[in-house]
């Protein structure tokens, strides 16, 4: 997850239409599913020296489950932002048939640190990685969808969404019935979505009726902090991103994005989640199996009711702030 760069005043205030997650119930309900037990052996592979190592531990892994994962190589747009390899390698896999397609996607690339080497980038984004790994596993063998899904796990989001961008330029529009973006999915029990400012409102009433078959709170976040789901906005393909914080950290980001300089926070203050991201305590003791297991349901829930959603044509948005530096 790449952090913004002005965190904005907030405080105590948060309107109520913000979490609301009780749309009306117009499709089949989504039965949850009893996962396997995280496999947190693979995430821990994840904790490599270098992202192509990362790389190699991923594809790696996917073997292991049977997929064959294409890799597809592009050139790094950034230089000059802290990753010294002059290119990234996207990694993706397909799931199920369709004329259409869903794409389901993570970065697994770590961020850099000050002295040089990389995070261990287990909350970001490590466990989101794994998370699409369950729900490739529980499509194939328990779930049937309308569309094709593919699963596309990016490298240099990191330094400012260069494979995201360089993945959904490649796309045609038209053939894609929306993007589910996972990023920051390690530890906690709210789930939170967005930027729902975008406007996608068939998708996020799918998310909201995936939440309540779920019985799960869901958080809707107008803004939310830049990832990978901006690459697709820029070329009108209907996204959302998700998360899961504790319920603490989750509102404590809710009002720091959204509530507006009418509340105040110290000068100084900056979100607990982006204390540990890019620092030397994105560990994987921080990790906990179950905010792993609830992305999953969410996810498969929103497949669901994806299966009954058509999308209103949309321009492309050439506001979409695509190339913000890192800080």
């Amino acid at each position: 997850m790449i952090r913004t760069r002005n965190i904005l005043l907030a405080g105590c205030a948060l309107a109520v239409a913000a979490c609301s997650t009780t749309p009306e119930d117009h499709h089949e309900r989504f039965q949850a599913v009893s996962h396997p037990p995280v496999m947190l052996s693979h995430l821990h592979a994840l904790a490599r020296s270098n992202n192509d190592l990362r790389r190699n531990s991923l594809v790696a892994m996917l073997k292991t489950h049977g997929l064959e994962p294409e890799l597809t190589e592009f050139p790094n747009s950034f230089p000059d932002r802290g990753d010294p390899r002059g290119s990234g390698t996207n990694i993706s896999f397909t799931v199920g048939e369709g004329e259409k397609e869903i794409i389901v996607g993570a970065h697994y690339d770590a961020a850099r640190l000050a002295d040089g080497s990389i995070s261990e980038g287990m909350v970001d984004n490590g466990a989101s990685v794994i998370a699409l790994i369950h729900v490739a596993d529980e499509l194939r063998q328990h779930r049937e969808t309308n569309h094709k899904v593919r699963f596309v796990f990016f490298d240099m989001e990191e330094i400012g969404l260069v494979g995201s961008r360089h993945f959904a330029q490649s796309l045609d529009p038209e053939k894609v019935v929306a993007m589910i973006n996972l990023d920051v999915n390690a530890y906690g029990e709210t789930v939170f979505y967005g930027a729902t400012q975008h406007g996608h409102a068939p998708l996020y009433d799918a998310m909201r009726a995936a939440c309540r078959d779920l019985e799960r709170e869901c958080v809707d976040f107008p803004d939310y902090p830049p990832s990978d789901y901006l690459s697709f906005e820029e070329v009108a393909i209907p996204n959302v991103s998700l998360s899961v914080l504790p319920r603490s950290e989750a509102y404590e980001l809710w009002l720091a994005m959204n509530a507006g300089a009418t509340t105040r926070f110290a000068d100084d203050f900056v979100p607990g989640v982006f204390r540990r991201i890019h620092s030397d305590g994105d560990t994987f003791e921080t990790v906990q199996p179950a905010a792993i297991v609830a992305v999953c349901d969410v996810v498969l829930g929103l497949l669901h009711h994806l299966n009954h959603v058509e999308f209103p044509p949309r321009e492309p948005d050439p506001e979409i702030p695509m190339r913000e530096p890192v800080p």
